[in-house]
């Protein structure tokens, strides 16, 4: 993807997200072409310093740009939810949600949808494990995941809250790691019914979930997982994936794959 496209997007969502005293997030999208995207918003507003209560009841439009749009009205955790057609053919789009309240205030974000053939493989590069500072070791990780990009999609996953991604995705920009969604590693579990037998009705939960089951859905081929981190590493075998180990952990299952450098680990994925 050009450069130009990854500063972009970049800059509306750390420009976005935030109108007036409104804080509107969305994660990032991950769909199959022609498939259903599953939207979720949080809609909170910033009157007191630090705290931002979520605000209920308030209408949230989401839509492709130069595509179909949907809305829905917050709970009373700030959440809202659509399901909304993906583009027919596999590329990378924005996904706009925005609101506008009685008084004139309005809060607008734009993220990052990655449509992504199912039959594409994937691989999850947990974002803790990837070097800090510009050195021999950052040469080797980003030698290592260009090459696995040339033949795998990318998926970086993160315990940071989805405010901060637009930062996460500058910084991986600006460090020249190849670009990919970035995902929580745990998200509220939700869900799609259908209300009067066809209306297609998102339900929000609380309890939080593990990403990697759903995403294993839209993207069987997601087949490993990288990480120096033991509790990561057990999240990916947990989801039928092998570990690919920068380093050593204490575990014989087979689907570990110990002792990985990064001039080493892309080989190692299937």
């Amino acid at each position: 993807m050009p450069r130009r496209w990854i500063v972009s997007v970049v800059i509306a969502l750390a420009l976005s997200g935030c109108g007036g005293q409104y804080i509107l997030t969305v994660p990032d999208q991950v769909a199959n072409p022609g498939g259903q995207v599953v939207a979720v918003a949080r809609l909170q507003r910033n009157d007191f310093f630090v705290l931002a209560p979520p605000i209920q009841d308030a209408a949230i439009r989401f839509f492709f740009t130069d595509g179909p749009d949907r809305g829905a009205y917050t709970d009373r955790l700030g959440y809202a939810g659509v399901s909304l057609p993906a583009p027919a053919q596999p590329g990378q789009y924005v996904l706009n949600a925005t609101h506008l309240d009685r008084e004139g205030d309005q809060a607008a974000t734009a993220v990052p949808a990655y449509i992504w053939d199912a039959k594409a493989p994937a691989a999850a590069v947990d974002l803790a494990a990837l070097p800090d500072h510009a050195g021999t070791q950052q040469e080797a990780a980003k030698a290592s995941l260009a090459a696995l990009k040339a033949r795998s999609n990318i998926i970086y996953l993160t315990d940071e809250k989805p405010l901060r991604h637009a930062e996460i995705h500058r910084r991986l920009a600006d460090q020249g790691y190849p670009d990919g969604p970035v995902l929580l590693w745990q998200r509220e579990f939700w869900h799609v019914t259908y209300a009067s037998g066809w209306i297609p009705v998102v339900k929000i939960e609380t309890r939080l979930v593990s990403q990697l089951g759903v995403l294993r859905q839209t993207l069987p081929k997601l087949a490993a997982g990288i990480t120096r981190s033991p509790a990561a590493c057990k999240t990916f075998l947990a989801a039928g994936m092998r570990c690919l180990v920068l380093g050593h952990v204490d575990s014989q299952d087979p689907k570990v794959v110990q002792d990985n450098t990064w001039q080493t680990v892309e080989k190692a994925v299937p």
